[in-house]
């Protein structure tokens, strides 16, 4: 069945319907080879016809419990499984069916806003820039990356767009040629493609909500700047007019699979690309001919241009007259990083660098009192000195910064799980109170503080090693080498010209007098 043949089709009632059944037929050069053709060899025909391959096949697969009947699931208890409920009947109309004694709450619609200045969706007013904004078209794959119990960042691709069915009175534009699409509507299209990055958490009811507060919530759309990485970066193929180096393109289309890492990275995969690229050359009967392509035949195997939308249009880069290269760009799996700062108003990572308090805020940092000092003990442990934050209002405390107008500081310990410093999850307690002359030592629920001699407003400090001899110190061990803070900096009170170096917030060392 030709092109032409399937777009005229009933039996295809959009677009969208007619592409699938187009993509259906095979371009492979040998036909003759299939899985049907293995499998047939492997079982051969009696076997078919006895039905015995199904029975070889489901048990192979999922065990003799897949040949068991209905009836058997339906006698689980609760205790056999959680997942007890009564069949559906099998139909097919507008509503939406669930079992009894379940729920189905609607979380998110295409064109709801998912930032916080997302304009409300107006399905008459719609603008490139309002979809960039808000959920996309067509859900396929749905992950999560978890923050923490009860709040994720929901990972959501959107595959294609229906344009009949997204702009009201417009039609079905392959049967019309696109007349009807104008740049504006294409740009809306390519707004409503790619995914969707926000959060989600969980209410007190059960059920969950957008927080479009998140500012690590973005849209992946046919426009976002990607970077390549591996053998086909930077290859010949890869290079266009506009990308000269071929590292970088803009966007991803038709993401249907998709999947999340272990590292918690975000995969979106492409599919069918080939239905967005345009040509202006087509043969008599009006199918696009490449036969003058320096990559014809490639172009073939792939499909390669559809001409399923009309981008190529009004978009040189899906116009393979004008940019042959760039179908090689498609097609490929994608990495988000759902918590990346890079992808949200950064450029590239030395604008992270440069703009590290941003980047911070973008991830949730916690507001300290002045860190002065960050130092590692190189077995998983650091300590941070905060010196101080007389600023720090009664109603402003956190776990991390528990008192109010800290004119003298303290130190946090951190330590990192597997005493390993490049690790992602770590605990952290509070080690030091600094404490002017006679003021008592503090310590709260869940701390570990050490009663300490008057110090204040923690700096710069440092790890020396030193050798604790049996029955002396805390340690027994003869030859046990233990580290710990040499010089921690502390203004003696009322007499501000005067500095003591403090070991171990415990021992006087040394008392010098320094101009400031």
């Amino acid at each position: 069945m030709s092109r032409k043949d399937i777009i005229a089709s009933k039996e295809h009632g959009n677009r969208a319907e007619a592409f699938e059944a187009f993509a259906d037929i095979p371009t492979h050069p040998n036909l003759g080879n299939t899985i049907g053709d293995v499998i047939a060899r492997r079982y051969g025909r009696r076997d078919f016809l006895r039905g015995s391959l199904a029975v070889t096949a489901s048990t192979a697969l999922f065990g003799t419990t897949a040949l068991t009947t209905p009836n058997r699931a339906a006698a689980a208890t609760a205790d056999d499984s959680r997942y007890i409920f009564s069949e559906l009947t099998w139909g097919n109309d507008e509503k939406h069916h669930i079992a009894d004694g379940y729920n189905a709450d609607i979380l998110v619609r295409w064109g709801d806003p998912i930032t916080a200045d997302a304009p409300d969706f107006d399905v008459m007013n719609q603008t490139p820039e309002a979809q960039s904004q808000q959920f996309g078209y067509n859900n396929a794959y749905v992950g999560i990356g978890e923050l923490e119990p009860g709040r994720g960042m929901l990972c959501v691709n959107h595959e294609y767009t229906n344009e009949e069915v997204m702009f009201p009175g417009l039609g079905r534009q392959d049967k019309a040629d696109f007349e009807g699409m104008t740049k504006e509507l294409v740009d809306i299209e390519m707004a409503a493609h790619g995914g969707a990055v926000f959060e989600i958490v969980k209410q007190e009811n059960g059920k969950w909500s957008v927080n479009r507060d998140n500012r690590a919530n973005r849209r992946v759309t046919a426009n976002t700047h990607m970077t390549f990485y591996g053998p086909a970066a930077v290859h010949d193929r890869m290079k266009t007019s506009v990308d000269t180096a071929g590292m970088e393109v803009l966007g991803t289309i038709n993401n249907c699979a998709g999947g999340m890492t272990p590292w918690g990275t975000y995969l979106m995969a492409e599919e069918n690309f080939h239905g967005y690229f345009w040509t202006d050359v087509v043969d008599s009967e009006g199918d696009p001919d490449v036969s003058a392509q320096a990559d014809g035949e490639k172009m073939k195997r792939y499909g390669v241009p559809g001409k399923w939308y009309a981008w190529g249009k009004y978009h040189d880069r899906f116009n393979i007259d004008k940019e042959p290269n760039e179908p090689n760009r498609f097609g490929w799996n994608d990495e988000v990083d759902p918590m990346n700062p890079a992808e949200n108003g950064f450029n590239d990572q030395g604008d992270v660098m440069i703009d590290a308090r941003i980047a911070g805020d973008l991830l949730g940092a916690t507001p300290m009192d002045r860190p002065e000092d960050a130092q590692p003990r190189g077995d998983g442990t650091a300590y941070i000195m905060l010196t101080n934050n007389s600023r720090r209002e009664p109603d402003q405390l956190d776990a991390a910064n528990p008192r109010p107008e800290s004119r003298i500081g303290h130190i946090i310990e951190l330590k990192e799980e597997g005493g390993n410093h490049s690790a992602a999850k770590g605990t952290w307690s509070l080690r030091r109170w600094a404490r002017c002359g006679t003021q008592k030592p503090r310590k709260t629920a869940g701390s570990d503080l050490q009663t300490i001699a008057p110090s204040t407003m923690p700096g710069a400090s440092g790890f020396r090693p030193i050798r604790v001899r049996a029955g002396v110190g805390p340690a027994s061990l003869t030859g046990f080498m233990r580290w710990k803070p040499k010089a921690i900096c502390a203004v003696i009170p009322n007499c501000s010209s005067a500095v003591r170096t403090v070991v171990n917030s415990a021992v006087l060392t040394s008392l010098t007098r320094t101009r400031r």
